[in-house]
């Protein structure tokens, strides 16, 4: 009975027992910086499926947590699949059409009460001068870093929290920006507009 046990055990696929989780990204051309871009966990999968019959690439940009690299593959239902095992973030594109970008960001796996902990907001987005984050009231301090689409850090500022944060943000170029805010080892990234 024991043997038997332990046998069905073995055949559970590992990612059911420690709760990881795939998610898909339709790559094709037109596919917009929000859809190609997720917020996940280390040991979650990213599965890119092609959907038009032209060639792509999913490539990690400099500046990545992880470096990746699909090659080309052609033909819609193609498919590529990333496991991510390291914190951080992972700009990303395809090297034939520099349009399609995206950018995974990576935090540890946490139990539903620890990510509940931080749940930062953004009250006003997007914002033209000042960029305005609401806290819950479990936060003291938080370190807010700000990442343009690429990857590449523009700021790091350690603040205390008390209810909102407001940010300066008129130097930006307009576009699509990151906020990432740190208390202790909880991370979470949210997106932002620049108008």
């Amino acid at each position: 009975m024991k043997r038997l046990l332990f046998t069905l055990i073995l055949l559970i696929p590992l990612q059911l027992l420690l709760g990881q989780t795939t998610y898909e990204i339709r790559w094709k051309i037109g596919i917009s910086d929000e859809d190609a871009s997720l917020e996940i966990e280390t040991g979650d999968t990213v599965k890119w499926i092609w959907d038009d019959n032209l060639a792509h690439t999913v490539t990690s940009l400099p500046g990545a947590t992880e470096t990746f690299n699909s090659g080309s593959k052609t033909g819609e239902g193609s498919t590529y699949s990333k496991t991510f095992d390291l914190e951080g973030t992972n700009p990303y594109d395809c090297s034939f059409h520099p349009g399609m970008t995206g950018i995974i960001t990576v935090a540890n796996a946490l139990s539903v009460d620890d990510k509940n902990l931080i749940g930062f907001t953004l009250a006003k987005n997007p914002a033209n001068e000042l960029l305005t984050l609401k806290f819950p009231t479990t936060v003291s301090d938080i370190t807010l870093t700000g990442l343009d689409v690429m990857g590449h850090r523009m700021f790091i500022k350690h603040l205390p929290v008390e209810d909102a944060v407001s940010l300066d943000i008129s130097q930006l170029k307009q576009g699509l920006y990151f906020i990432q805010a740190q208390t202790g080892n909880l991370i979470q990234t949210k997106r932002f507009i620049k108008q």
